[in-house]
Parts: structure tokens; C-alpha cells; sequence
């Protein structure tokens, strides 16, 4: 059976007024994580999004919102771990990164809280590897 490649293009570059630096990568694995986008409303706490993820074989990852958020992993208690997500600024992570994933454990559910006066738009995308290691 032929796997069809679920290509992610990662685009990380500086625009000034004189330049352009960075660029593009492609990261390629055989499957997608479904397309979440979510809307939070304002001031609310702990709105469950379900997601699935084993980190392991995860090619990229990205998390973003278009206003402030936590995002908890896993639990409201005691989550692992809990990311202060910026609006507009998302976290984007792939195994060429220059910083370790801050998805620890397996997801199963992300709990998203907003503490800010508008609702916010909660997306995530990504890839992963369908074969586990054996």
C-alpha cells in the first residue's frame, strides 16, 4: 500500500526594511493530525479540545490563537505542561528546532482558558509518523 506524504512547509524568517532572512523547510510524514480551529470564548476557563497526539512521532506541530490563552495538557490540575500561548505568536515545533518540544507526554485533550475581553480562535496543526518505532 502507498503512503501519500502529508508535507507541512515550516516558515521562519525576519522581514526588515533591508532584508529578508530565514526560510523554508518542508516536513514530510505519512499523516496529518486533524485541523482543529476552536473558538474560546472570552473569559472562560478550561474549554476541552480533543486531540490525540502521540509526541513521539510527531514531524511538526503547531499551536496558535489570535488572542492570549493557556493551553493545559491533558488535565486542568495538575497539567504537563501548561503554555502561556501569545496572541499571534505561535508555537511551532519540528525535530530541526532549536529547542526541546514542550509536549512532554502524549496528548489527549488540550483544556484552553481565555482570560482576555474577545473570543479567541485556537487552531492547531501538524504532522506525524502513522509507524511506531518498533
Amino acid at each position: 500500500m502507498s503512503v501519500t506524504p502529508q508535507n507541512i512547509d515550516v516558515v521562519r524568517q525576519v522581514v526588515t526594511g533591508r532584508r529578508t532572512i530565514g526560510g523554508k523547510k518542508t516536513v514530510s510524514k505519512d499523516a496529518s493530525l486533524p485541523g482543529v480551529s476552536v473558538s474560546v470564548a472570552a473569559n472562560t476557563t478550561d474549554t476541552e479540545v480533543i486531540c490525540p497526539i502521540d509526541v513521539s512521532q510527531i514531524g511538526v506541530i503547531c499551536l496558535s490563537s489570535d488572542q492570549d490563552v493557556t493551553v493545559d495538557v491533558n488535565s486542568t490540575e495538575t497539567p504537563t505542561p501548561s503554555i502561556a500561548l501569545k496572541a499571534n505568536a505561535p508555537y511551532i515545533w519540528d525535530a530541526d528546532s532549536y529547542f526541546v518540544n514542550l509536549l512532554t507526554v502524549d496528548v489527549v485533550k488540550f483544556y484552553v482558558s481565555n482570560g482576555g475581553t474577545a473570543a479567541a480562535t485556537f487552531e492547531i496543526e501538524g504532522n506525524y509518523d502513522s509507524t511506531p518505532a518498533s
